[in-house]
């Protein structure tokens, strides 16, 4: 297949600004990357072998620990203003010194049914003021730890000397990623959204009148402009969430650290 001068041309200056230390900037990976990655791993099942389906079930598990995690760091910081793991500490729900990031499908869902108890039943000014502005609606579906059940029949080795045909383990597969999904879909509900945008800041401007801009590219391909004076750092990732539309003006913003990686760590069996 030839490819058009143009197209030449282009890869070219992205290769010569890329040795001069301006990379090309990549979809930062966020609820709709997410969405769209388990649509496609759904779509092998039908076709998959045994193997292959574990593969495609742990994969997609991976992903799914991705948004959970991040959901629970947003609402940690946001709200308590504490990293999750301080969190989860001080109340009991997560040993010292270890990471969010290396909890289970599982463990994240039962945190995330924790913090979401704990926003219903805690009272402050603070916690009121985010009820006001993002709803009382659950952050999770009822049953939604009942997810990593289904993806844990994937991941131990005694299901591979079982007896259970192909069509069976592929029924089992199509009920996860119906229940993922239902997961994912209520995190993306319009109208009460909690789940933050994910933006990668690309530029920090000023107007002549000194006015600060920050734009920035989101997890669905948007070129977002931010007006706040919080101090954002250009390449970095942040999850946000605008109280104001279409305007972004002041918007709630969390610093992704080192959350933010080319691709979600493999999950391990609860």
């Amino acid at each position: 297949m030839k490819v058009a001068p143009s197209e030449r041309h282009a890869a070219v200056a992205q290769r010569l600004l890329e040795q001069f230390g301006f990379p090309e900037s990549d979809q930062p990976r966020g609820l709709a990357t997410v969405l769209a990655e388990l649509d496609r791993l759904k779509a092998e099942v039908h076709t998959a072998d045994a193997r292959s389906l574990r593969s495609i079930v742990t994969d997609a598990s991976a992903q799914l620990e991705f948004v959970v995690h991040v959901l629970v760091r947003f609402l940690c910081q946001a709200v308590w203003q504490r990293p999750p793991e301080v969190f989860l500490h001080d109340h009991g729900r997560l040993e010292a010194g270890h990471q969010l990031a290396k909890c289970s499908l599982g463990k994240l869902l039962e945190h995330l049914e924790f913090v979401s108890k704990q926003l219903a039943t805690e009272e402050s000014p603070r916690i009121a003021v985010f009820r006001r502005d993002f709803d009382e609606r659950r952050l999770a579906p009822k049953g939604a730890t009942s997810i990593a059940g289904l993806r844990n029949a994937f991941a131990h080795f005694e299901r591979e000397a079982s007896n259970e045909s192909l069509a069976d383990q592929r029924r089992r597969a199509r009920e996860f990623f119906v229940e993922a999904i239902k997961l994912l879909e209520h995190f993306r509900c319009e109208g009460s959204r909690v789940f933050p945008i994910v933006v990668r800041v690309e530029a920090v401007q000023f107007d002549r009148f000194g006015r600060k801009t920050v734009v920035a590219v989101s997890d669905e391909g948007l070129r977002e402009q931010i007006f706040t004076d919080t101090t954002l750092a250009p390449g970095q990732i942040y999850f946000m969430h605008p109280l104001t539309n279409p305007l972004r003006v002041d918007p709630i913003l969390v610093k992704g650290g080192e959350l933010w990686s080319d691709g979600p760590a493999r999950p391990t069996a609860r």
